[in-house]
């Protein structure tokens, strides 16, 4: 019986009465009310659809081989072009339903024909309180029929509330979620359907006759009908007031409340957000945001595809090349402040983090993990990783011309305080006195033509007279013409706010860089009393390139600070200064002057070194940073309002050095931590329940081999390049190998390698030992040729084999004078003990007794 709708405003007003429209067909009920089911879920909600079907797709398309027992000989199973489909459809009804099931099919005389998969709600479990499980119940069309076990292979994801039988899938766990974003769906469906209207009530005053009510209703009833109806008018002889019943719509916080529902779906199903939306919207920054690339700072806006950029590894700082530029358009901004690095990027972008995670009791250390979090959940307190220092490419030339540490001071003098013309030369800025006389005989001795910089034949360079400097009070010229041309083609000219850092400077050797620095600092910077470094300028480019230069150096520096000065002949003038900090590091730059050259060698307040944030480079708890890594502490993080954004694609590590801070391209990384936290755990239960219930019983093994998917071999060849990178540097090799997280084979622990290894180099010094000495081994301890060893053993091993085979054992008689006595002894007592094939061809794999097992073993 339908619910009168009934609305009075005031004493005198009359109620309309909707009979024709109850209150379920007004707010868009339609009577849908049965609870949602997993498969409902799957069916109506496209989020819960798109993270299954990721899955699926993943776990589908892993490589499966197959093996004869435990044999590493690949084999062939009739089936295999079956088995993506199975693997699709079983992970689709474990996420789903918590099982999956195969029916193993055959032909009328009992001889395999294949497996088909079959609907998880039609199979009932079957149980007996003595055996457990004995079989199953399928039930079709309502009829039901049992089905023995040995005739379906069965997956069931682990069960915690009972000891045997299935689980549920993790769609289950996120019905509450799912039904809310199908309402979503059919309130925004049912908004429109009714012309875009609101709940609406109408009120109407005075004492319409019964027929103005019954056009009002009929009209009305029109109205709700859909959106073309929505425009109809009808005249009463009535006031008609609507009232609207609930919140607007713009009140109802949907996109918040539909971004929450995502995330729980996506967290529940295992499945980054990354993958479910546009990745590149995931590596979003504003367009003047600095990229540090080996040419020195620059805006993300202004980088091209091909462009080199500094990119963080496991092996540390590397190079790398820009794959491409998208402009993303508007996005909300996040600004994250650290005492020497300022980060604004879009709320979702990946930066590098340590997440510590405090030890367990009073005096067990803490634990240190590299991490990946969104810009948005970045807080105060947070540990971010930043590059302190870039590598040293090393080049001490330009266009083939040598490079000495005076003419970079020179250099680095005119882009401090300089210009100059062609008709003039070139002008420094810098009083008369003890370090205007050092510039000037440095100008004199560099740039003459029988100098190392400048001589006549080498590059552009032309033969030019003897230069010679005129001082003046507050400057002083180098007069030549080709002085001025030379530093005009290295790209050190231009006026105070023009002026930039050559990209080339940037790849020098450190000396040359610090040189650099150094004449920059005597003309445009300052040294405190306490041994601080401050520089500043008008130039906000130049003051970055400067900055960048710095920590290229491995030199800490601050945050660019910026205010306006006096109002001159031209408007505000612009200031831009930063400051470092540590007077340690800052006695690297140096300086001519003699007064700054005191206070940096006296340091006033040595504790300030000590407040530079732990672990500049070297290890933090039980992190070890690589090279030129080191942290930073956030001071604040805040939403400072929507930019337009550019998405940065790089290849390798997928990662890149954004003013400091070290951040993600791409969603490469949230895509690894997906196979390696959800694939791969389910591809190895999959594999075991397979090999247990089909293939095993067939002397078959199955292998979901999904170390060969690209994004692991990917990952693997970085840590193999960062292995040999840290061996040849001196870490020790299992060391190296545990800091890299590497996996030992045949369940070796690494304190088994540790022995080996020392076995191996006691081995290798008892021999260089006896070399020293003069010492030679007993004729029966004598080692003959290598070569001629392993041909014996693989003689003896084909002859074990054959026997084997032949069911008379694998310990056959075989002589040898080439084996050592010892050596034999445990490969006979090994083929005493074999079982299988597998076994007979292990007796053979050396070492056979530890003290011959090292540098100086023979043996493969």
């Amino acid at each position: 019986m339908p619910t009168n709708w009934i609305y009075t405003a005031t004493p005198a007003a009359k109620g309309v009465t909707m009979n024709a429209y109850d209150w379920a067909h007004a707010w868009g009920n339609h009577g849908d009310d049965a609870a949602l089911t997993e498969h409902g879920a799957y069916q109506a909600v496209a989020w819960v659809r798109r993270c299954v079907e990721v899955r699926c797709n993943a776990l589908s398309a892993i490589p499966v081989k197959y093996y004869r027992g435990k044999g590493s000989t690949e084999r062939q199973w009739e089936y295999a072009d079956l088995m993506p489909y199975l693997l699709w459809m079983s992970e689709a009804a474990l996420q789903t339903y918590g099982a999956a099931y195969w029916l193993k099919l055959v032909n009328q005389f009992g001889f395999e024909k294949g497996y088909r998969w079959l609907l998880p709600a039609t199979m009932k479990p079957v149980y007996d309180r003595m055996k457990g499980l004995t079989g199953f119940e399928r039930t079709v069309n309502g009829e039901k029929e049992p089905v023995s076990l040995d005739s379906v292979l069965y997956l069931w994801t682990p069960n915690i509330a009972a000891e045997v039988g299935p689980g549920e899938g993790w769609v289950s766990s996120i019905l509450t979620e799912s039904g809310i974003a199908k309402y979503m769906n059919q309130f925004a469906s049912d908004f429109f359907a009714r012309g875009a209207m609101p709940g609406t009530l109408l009120s109407v005053e005075g004492n319409p006759s019964r027929d103005e009510l019954d056009r009002l209703e009929q009209w009305w009833r029109r109205f709700l009908s859909g959106v073309k109806r929505a425009w109809e008018t009808v005249a009463v002889k009535a006031t008609v007031k609507p009232v609207v019943v609930g919140y607007p719509t713009d009140q109802l916080a949907m996109p918040e409340l539909l971004k929450a529902v995502r995330e729980q779906i996506a967290v529940a199903a295992g499945v980054p957000q990354t993958m479910l939306e546009d990745a590149a919207n995931y590596a979003c920054l504003p367009g003047d945001q600095l990229v540090w690339t080996p040419n020195g700072p620059k805006p993300i806006a202004d980088l091209q595809t091909g462009d080199q950029l500094w990119q963080v590894g496991q092996s540390g700082v590397v190079t790398n090349s820009v794959d491409a530029i998208i402009a993303q358009g508007l996005a909300p901004i996040y600004e994250i402040k650290t005492p020497h690095r300022t980060l604004r990027a879009s709320d979702n972008h990946p930066v590098m983090c340590v997440s510590v995670i405090p030890g367990r009791g009073p005096y067990q250390p803490q634990e240190a993990h590299l991490v990946w979090k969104r810009a948005d959940q970045i807080q105060r307190g947070d540990l971010l990783v930043s590059v302190e220092e870039c590598p040293d490419r090393g080049r001490t030339d330009i266009n083939g011309m040598a490079l000495t540490e005076e003419f970079m001071e020179l250099a680095g003098l005119y882009v401090g305080d300089g210009d100059g013309d062609e008709r003039t030369g070139l002008r420094f800025a810098i009083p008369r006195g003890q370090l205007q006389d050092y510039y000037a005989s440095v100008a004199e001795r560099t740039l003459q033509p029988s100098s190392t910089v400048g001589q006549p034949g080498r590059g552009r360079n032309r033969s030019y007279g003897p230069v010679r400097t005129r001082k003046r009070h507050y400057i002083f010229v180098v007069g030549s013409k080709h002085a001025y041309q030379l530093f005009e083609r290295l790209g050190f000219t231009g006026n105070a706010r023009t002026k930039r850092v050559p990209a080339w400077v940037y790849g020098l050797a450190l000396p040359l860089r610090l040189a650099f620095l150094r004449g920059y600092l005597d003309a445009d910077g300052t040294v405190g009393k306490d041994g601080r470094l401050v520089f500043g300028s008008c130039n906000k480019a130049l003051i970055h390139d400067v900055r960048a230069l710095l920590v290229s150096c491995g030199i800490p520096v601050s945050n660019v600070t910026s205010d306006v000065g006096r109002i001159g002949n031209y408007g505000p003038i612009e200031s831009h200064r930063f400051i470092c900090g540590y007077p340690a590091y800052n006695r690297a730059v140096g300086s001519h002057d003699e007064r700054y050259a005191d206070r940096l060698a006296h340091d006033s307040n040595g504790s300030r070194d000590g407040r530079y944030v732990a672990g500049v480079t070297g290890s933090v708890w039980n992190l070890t940073l690589p090279a030129g890594l080191g942290l930073e502490r956030v001071t604040s993080a805040r939403f400072v309002g929507e930019e337009e954004v550019y998405d940065l694609c790089t290849s390798g590590a997928h990662t890149f050095v954004a003013e400091g801070i070290v951040v993600h391209n791409t969603a490469a990384e949230h895509h690894q931590a997906f196979y390696s936290e959800t694939i791969v755990p389910e591809a190895t239960l999959i594999e075991a329940a397979l090999n247990q219930q089909v293939f095993a019983p067939q002397g078959l093994r199955v292998v979901l081999d999904w170390q060969s998917l690209d994004i692991f071999q990917q990952d693997e060849a970085e840590r193999a390049q960062a292995l040999g990178q840290m061996t040849a540097a001196g870490v020790p090799l299992d060391l190296a190998m545990e800091m890299l997280g590497m996996e030992l084979p045949n369940q070796m622990t690494y304190d088994d390698l540790r022995a080996r290894l020392e076995q191996e180099k006691e081995a290798g010094r008892a021999i260089a030992q006896q070399i020293a000495s003069g010492q030679q081994r007993d004729d029966a301890e004598a080692q003959p040729d290598a070569g001629e060893q392993r041909e014996e053993l693989r003689r003896w091993q084909r002859k074990a084999l054959k026997a084997f085979k032949a069911g008379q054992g694998a310990a056959v008689e075989f002589d040898s004078d080439v084996l050592a006595p010892a050596d034999q002894a445990a490969i006979r007592a090994r083929l005493d003990g074999a079982q299988n094939e597998e076994e007979v061809r292990g007796a053979f794999v050396p070492p056979f007794r530890p003290d011959r097992w090292g540098e100086g073993s023979p043996y493969p």
